[in-house]
């Protein structure tokens, strides 16, 4: 039931707790008042929760510009149900969504069903239709990714064997270097890494950082920063292993807090082929 909206007594700042009537905003005895005082007024909203109102639906509104086609309506969409989960279309959440168009037609996936692809392969494709996914599709589900991992939320699970997980993270950045030019970069190149050339990467890009990116770069002290971080931990605080992930970790996580990430995407190719 709707909560009536008038307080509860004049001069009164307790809300009304009686139940509205049906089809109307108070309940029986406020509405039979010439003048009854309403809640809402005698708690005017600050000017700052109108912007903090404001600034969220800015951000949703952005987020769910990523999901592409039908991510509030799911209608004229070619499949009905995700080929993984097997999840229906109206089930899934908008924040968990993802589409793309392929030839006339409307495709989507569940983040997590299309990103888990990706990882699985260097030129992955269409699971439909077998058409090699686009770069605007790859480059929106990282920043789809980047956006889940700055706000702490769930991100698809991933193997328990390290090799392959190294192999899987490596696709998703070497497929990044492809989607902006930098081709015949393969995850072979980097498979071996150890964290001393890790370490050494890392050492260069903050000097590049440091050296290339204006001081008006909203994210030049945090990526300086992220580079320090891994550079300069101490080999007994982490076993490689973790190292190894954590480190291409904080490389995807860099190239997502650009939107334009040319720039920082050649610097950091370069380090990792001079280490």
């Amino acid at each position: 039931m709707v909560q009536c909206a008038s307080v509860k007594k004049r001069g009164s700042k307790d809300p009304c707790t009686s139940n509205a009537l049906v089809g109307h905003t108070l309940c029986g005895r406020h509405a039979r008042m010439k003048e009854p005082e309403l809640w809402a007024i005698a708690h005017p909203t600050s000017p700052i929760v109108n912007v903090q109102a404001l600034v969220r639906g800015w951000l949703i509104r952005r987020r769910l510009s990523y999901a592409g086609f039908g991510v509030l309506s799911r209608k004229g969409l070619a499949n009905d149900e995700d080929i993984i989960t097997f999840m229906e279309k109206e089930r899934v959440h908008p924040m968990e969504y993802i589409s793309f168009e392929e030839n006339g037609k409307q495709w989507w996936f569940e983040f997590g069903s299309l990103w888990t692809w990706c990882m699985h392969n260097y030129t992955p494709v269409n699971p439909y239709t077998k058409v090699p996914l686009k770069a605007e599709l790859r480059k929106r589900l990282r920043t789809i990714w980047g956006y889940k991992k700055r706000n702490l939320e769930r991100v698809p699970l991933e193997s328990e064997v390290f090799i392959d997980r190294v192999r899987h993270r490596l696709n998703i950045l070497t497929q990044h270097f492809g989607d902006y030019g930098f081709v015949e970069v393969y995850p072979e190149h980097f498979i071996d890494f150890t964290r001393t050339e890790y370490k050494n990467a890392f050492v260069m890009l903050q000097r590049e950082v440091e050296m290339i990116l204006p001081a008006s770069d909203p994210f030049r002290h945090r990526v300086s920063m992220l580079c320090g971080n891994r550079a300069f931990t101490p080999n007994s605080f982490q076993k490689d292993t973790v190292f190894i992930l954590q480190s291409i970790n904080t490389l995807l996580h860099i190239i997502t807090l650009y939107r334009d990430p040319y720039m920082i995407t050649f610097s950091i190719l370069s380090v990792l082929h001079r280490s």
